[in-house]
């Protein structure tokens, strides 16, 4: 298995663009875009399950692989020097010594590095931007997400800009 050119379809006008093309959104729809309306020309990701299919390539294989041959990134080697994800899950049986009626699981992502489950997809913006030699990554955030992306590029020696809408 080996990575797989990462592909996005306009949702507006359907176009298929290949990643080194565009980043956010499709160049002739997002010229419509009014200010007052959800934005037109986002991208989708459009994986390459067929391919993958075609190779042999099962689930179990992914898995082995942490479903690498799935993102938008070349090499494992450009993804933070931190220990992201792989975060325990815990089985809750009981809440207040009451036996629940179904089943719950409690993912614990405060191991990550800065406590939250969005360090997976900072590593994932600092890794594509480390291989498209991006230095700078800019975020609209409130909370996590900019945290986590200030942190995750620390440790990749990149700028965050986060901006608080």
């Amino acid at each position: 298995m080996m990575h797989q050119e990462i592909t996005y379809s306009c949702t507006t006008c359907g176009q298929v663009f290949s990643a080194a093309d565009v980043r956010y959104l499709c160049p002739v729809c997002a010229g419509n875009n009014d200010p007052l309306q959800p934005p037109l020309g986002v991208l989708k990701v459009i994986y390459p399950y067929a391919e993958l299919k075609s190779q042999g390539v099962s689930f179990k294989q992914l898995k082995e692989r942490e479903f690498l041959d799935l993102l938008p990134i070349a090499n494992i080697e450009n993804l933070p020097p931190l220990k992201i994800g792989n975060t325990p899950l815990y089985r809750v049986r009981s809440i207040r010594n009451e036996t629940i009626p179904f089943e719950l699981y409690l993912k614990d992502d405060s191991q990550n590095p800065t406590y939250s489950f969005k360090d997976r997809a900072s590593a994932l913006v600092s890794a594509f931007a480390k291989e498209h030699e991006i230095d700078t990554i800019v975020t609209a955030s409130t909370g996590n997400a900019g945290s986590s992306l200030a942190g995750i590029c620390a440790s990749q020696g990149q700028k965050a800009y986060v901006i608080v809408p």
